[in-house]
C-alpha cells in the first residue's frame, strides 16, 4: 500500500500548527520544517520518497507501519559545530536560487547577504554612505547618558569595529553554509579570486 502526498497534503497531515500557518502564509515551508515533517511521516510509513522541488514536491509513502515507529534522531553532538541560524540560512539560499530560476550573477559575500536580506542595507551603508549620520546619533546618546561627555574620534572607531565584526561574522557564516550545501551536492559553489584580493561567489542548484 502506498500513498502520494502533495506538499500541502503532507503539511496538513503531519505538520504542526506553526508549520501549517507558515505554509498558508508563504505557500511553502522552510527546509528545516520540511525535514521535520518528513521525520513525522516516517513514523507512520516505512518508505518516504520525495520528488520535485519547492511547492511541486510529491512525497510518496509506502509500507504503512502497524505500530508507529519511534522518531529518528541522528543528533550526536547536541548542535556542536553548527552555526547559529544555519538552517535558516540554508533555507534562504535554496529559496533564493529557486525564485531566481538558478540565474545568478557572481556576487561578493557582502552582496550575497544583502540579496538574501540577512543584513539590512542600512547597516552596510553605515560603514560608508551614512556613517556620519550614525556617528552623530551615537554621540548624542553618549551625551544624554554621560555627564560632561566630549566627542572623540574613537567613537567612530568603536562603531566601525562593531559593524565590521558583525558583517565579517555574518559573511563567514554564509560562506560556511555554501560550503556545507556544496559538500552534500545541494548546490554548486564556485569562488573566484580577482586582482587585488577580492572575491566573488557563484552559487547555483546542484545537479
Amino acid at each position: 500500500m502506498s500513498y502520494r502526498f502533495t506538499l500541502i497534503e503532507l503539511v496538513n497531515r503531519y505538520g504542526s500548527n506553526v508549520q501549517k500557518q507558515a505554509l498558508k502564509k508563504n505557500g511553502t515551508v522552510p527546509t528545516r520544517s520540511f525535514n521535520s515533517i518528513i521525520k513525522s511521516a516516517r513514523e507512520e510509513w516505512e518508505n518516504v520518497d520525495v520528488t520535485g522541488r519547492g511547492t511541486k514536491r510529491i512525497i510518496t509513502c509506502g509500507g504503512k507501519r502497524i505500530i508507529k515507529a519511534k522518531r529518528e534522531d541522528k543528533r550526536s553532538n547536541n548542535g556542536q559545530g553548527q552555526l547559529a541560524g544555519e538552517f535558516d540560512l540554508c533555507s534562504l539560499v535554496i529559496d533564493y536560487l529557486i525564485k531566481k530560476n538558478n540565474k545568478i550573477n557572481p556576487m561578493s559575500a557582502t552582496k550575497w547577504i544583502l540579496e538574501l536580506d540577512v543584513v539590512d542595507a542600512k547597516l552596510s551603508n553605515a560603514m560608508y554612505i551614512t556613517r556620519g549620520h550614525h556617528l552623530g546619533n551615537l554621540q548624542k546618546q553618549f551625551s544624554d547618558a554621560i555627564e560632561d561627555y566630549d566627542k572623540d574620534d574613537k567613537d567612530f572607531e568603536m562603531l566601525e569595529e562593531f559593524i565590521q565584526t558583525y558583517l565579517r561574522h555574518t559573511k563567514s557564516s554564509l560562506v560556511s553554509v555554501f560550503n556545507k550545501l556544496s559538500k552534500v551536492k545541494d548546490i554548486i559553489h564556485i569562488k573566484e579570486i580577482f586582482f587585488g584580493g577580492g572575491a566573488t561567489l557563484t552559487v547555483c542548484i546542484g545537479s
